[in-house]
């Protein structure tokens, strides 16, 4: 009795302690929408008209910026080593104070806005750090706040009040504190006046990169942006694609004042292939504190101040000083593959089999890219991409290839090299004087020496020689990587289709080859990786095989079941994604190679299904809707046939569909049918053909769509709409089977 009691206690203490958090957060809350509402900002006071924006969905009148931020130097006991506690027990620790506040003030035009800005979610609170030297190491203490209120178009301000705010406990044992919205009263024609507000407190750690997009999913008519930063420390700036310019000035505490503001409208971005990193006019904050011993401060940053624009090559040189810091020893090979039977003994087997002439340089390259890739996936080594092109550089050291160099390169996702603001944002990349080929970080199903998507068309560069401004053999440093051609970016979908009352049976091979090998790798299961890199491991002579004990193993096949079941969920989306109909039956379906073997870099399978509704009976004729057979096509909506940006895509891509119909007995093709199936056009953007010709009691028909490049400019807009069109009309296309006198 007296155990229930004290539980009943302890649950009233810990409820109420609840209760008085929740509380003290809503305080808190109110305090920072109080603080934000009376705020002076004439764009937000006197909006500009949105007269000229009738036809948008929704126009953001103003957008503020402002981010804040302060040295602090903490207390903490010192636990890093026992004997600290009795020497040194206290310490300080360097912190930064931050705070980050986005405001917007929108103008709810149709339906689709209103439906979007009724609901809001957010964390209340997260916590994050270094729990094994908890108070000395690093620790970020973070709290969020959502600002919600509605201008009515007769000039009344409904602000949300703090109690239609719902608190919710959602992931792992219910930590994550989440507060849901449900906006009352908005209605068309409304402005909704919004803010996101996050105050930082970090021990021992710098500010994560901030990035400023001057550009939205809707019009900006003005954009605002005030920082305030300690002169203690360390500030750096880069503006990009046009972003108005910072300005900067000191104030009587010392603090740096940092101001922009873009007072020219800016439209909405594209639907289709925009990348805002390269498009949209941009501003990269980066904040140091360069007294923190725990968290890497490059070499640029270790004096305190504030730096617009600084020259690229000093952030360049940071990524080389962080490679010069990364550990390395030859043992460090059979740590790495020590978890495979057979891994050590590789190394020395491939230096052997190089200087026998059992096999090239080349070869041994790229068998070792393979080995490490399989080794940092399977063996739970922590993975940090510049490392692991590192250690594959030493590595082949190792195995007697020494004509190896280190390279930075920049991606699509990021700003580029040349224009480089954070080091942590360059990629490394390793390349083979002797055979001129580049190996890059771990980047999906990107077989050795591939060059990945994000990389190519972007500027790189080789580690310069100390006090050279050249290497050895006069090559210049930088350059732009290579660009490959739509063939080597291919989707080939080939058909064999068989007509069985108003269904069709279909069995359906797939083969991609370069970038399109990503964009199907979710299809893939753990299974699929392991075996396909064993296949490919388990050559010139080597056995390679993972080294587990019963338990592990045991592990492993109850995680296939499971992923066999998600991939056949995928698989069935995916013919639905294909046809734009959901498969009667999935029969079965077998993958036959995940595209990491070089010789033959090709992710393929098969599947086979009966599908519906693709055949219909007209009198005592046929129609089958031939155009869904064909590979799935992007559609231009009205609303995107405008446009001035240039056109980003993933690569220069192939499709081609190769349909094999078999023509039911008692029947045959239309002719004219069978014309309407021929069709070529071709610009300077790419390519749209079919073909359609009878062989026998078969029809086979080709179709090819080409994007020739992967920056199409804006003035060709129109010519790579005309192909989008074509493939969209054709798969509308059908196909009359006439029945036999």
């Amino acid at each position: 009795m007296n155990r229930i009691i004290a539980f009943l206690l302890m649950l009233a203490v810990c409820l109420l302690a609840l209760a008085d958090n929740s509380q003290k957060y809503r305080e808190y809350a109110d305090t920072i929408r109080t603080e934000v509402w009376n705020m002076e900002l004439p764009a937000f006071n006197a909006p500009a008209s949105a007269q000229d924006y009738k036809d948008e969905s929704a126009v953001i009148l103003a957008a503020y910026r402002g981010i804040n931020a302060k040295k602090k130097t903490g207390i903490a006991f010192n636990v890093a080593m026992l004997t600290n506690i009795l020497t040194s027990p206290i310490k300080t620790t360097p912190q930064i104070h931050a705070t980050d506040l986005y405001r917007r003030l929108i103008l709810i035009n149709d339906k689709a806005a209103l439906e979007k800005f009724s609901e809001f979610e957010l964390s209340t609170k997260e916590n994050t750090g270094n729990y094994l030297n908890f108070w000395a190491y690093y620790k970020e203490d973070i709290n969020y706040v959502l600002g919600v209120r509605i201008i009515k178009p007769d000039g009344r301000i409904v602000e949300i009040d703090t109690n239609d705010f719902i608190d919710v406990k959602e992931g792992k044992k219910e930590k994550e504190l989440k507060q849901k919205l449900a906006v009352p009263g908005l209605e068309i024609g409304d402005k909704i006046d919004v803010f996101y507000y996050t105050e930082s407190k970090l021990k021992n750690a710098h500010l994560d990169p901030i990035v400023i997009n001057f550009r939205d999913e809707y019009p900006i008519l003005n954009y605002k942006v005030h920082c305030e930063f300690d002169d203690n420390l360390t500030s750096q700036i880069r503006t990009m694609n046009g972003a108005p310019e910072f300005k900067h000035y000191q104030a009587e505490n010392k603090d740096y004042i940092i101001d922009a503001e873009m007072t020219e409208p800016t439209n909405k971005i594209p639907r289709l292939w925009y990348n805002y990193r390269r498009q949209s006019p941009l501003a990269f904050i980066a904040v140091y504190n360069r007294r923190n011993k725990q968290d890497y401060t490059p070499k640029s940053a270790r004096k305190d101040g504030i730096q617009i624009n600084p020259d690229a090559t000093d952030i360049q040189n940071d990524a080389w000083v962080q490679m010069d810091n990364v550990m390395y020893s030859q043992s460090f090979f059979g740590t790495l593959t020590g978890h495979l039977d057979g891994g050590k003994k590789v190394a020395g087997n491939l230096k052997k089999m190089i200087k026998k002439g059992q096999i090239t340089p080349q070869q041994a390259a790229d068998y070792l890219y393979n080995l490490l890739v399989f080794s940092y996936n399977t063996n739970g080594y922590k993975y940090f991409r510049g490392d692991f092109v590192y250690y594959f550089r030493w590595f082949l050291d190792l195995i007697g290839i020494k004509d190896a160099e280190m390279g930075l390169v920049s991606t699509d996702t990021k700003e580029p090299l040349d224009q480089s603001i954070y080091y942590d944002n360059i990629y490394w990349l390793a390349h083979i004087k002797g055979i001129d080929r580049f190996y890059f970080p771990i980047s999906g199903l990107t077989a050795p020496g591939e060059i990945p998507a994000m990389h190519q068309g972007n500027p790189a560069a080789f580690r310069p020689e100390k006090k050279k401004k050249k290497t050895s053999d006069d090559r210049q440093l930088q350059f732009t990587m290579p660009i490959s051609r739509p063939e080597d970016n291919r989707g080939i979908s080939t058909l064999d289709v068989t007509i069985d009352g108003t269904g069709l049976d279909i069995t359906r091979h797939e083969e991609n080859t370069g970038s399109r090998k990503n964009v199907m790798a979710g299809l893939l299961t753990e299974q699929d990786l392991v075996d396909g890199y064993l296949k490919y491991l388990n050559r010139y002579g080597q056995t390679i095989a993972l080294k587990e004990n019963k338990k592990k193993a045991a592990e492993r096949q109850e995680r296939y079941r499971d992923a066999r079941e998600m991939q056949l969920a995928a698989m069935k989306d995916e013919t639905k994604e294909y046809h734009g109909t959901d498969a009667v039956e999935l029969k079965d379906y077998r993958i036959e190679s995940i595209g990491i073997d070089p010789d033959s870099a090709i992710m393929s399978y098969t599947v086979n299904y009966s599908i519906d509704g693709l055949v219909k009976r007209a009198g005592r004729n046929m129609i089958l809707s031939v155009g869904s057979l064909m590979s799935p096509q992007t559609e231009v909506m009205p609303s995107d046939r405008q446009r001035s940006d240039d056109i980003y895509m993933v690569s220069p891509r192939q499709f081609e569909t190769r349909i094999t119909i078999n023509i039911p007995s008692g029947y045959k093709v239309s002719e004219q049918s069978l014309r309407a199936l021929d069709y070529r056009m071709e610009n300077e953007a790419g390519l749209f053909s079919s073909e359609a010709k009878i062989h026998g009691d078969k029809l086979i028909i080709s179709t090819t769509k080409r994007y020739n490049h992967k920056i199409e400019k804006a003035g060709n807009w129109d010519a790579l709409t005309k192909i989008l069109d074509d493939a969209s009309d054709w798969r509308t296309r059908t196909l009359l089977l006439e029945k036999n006198n």
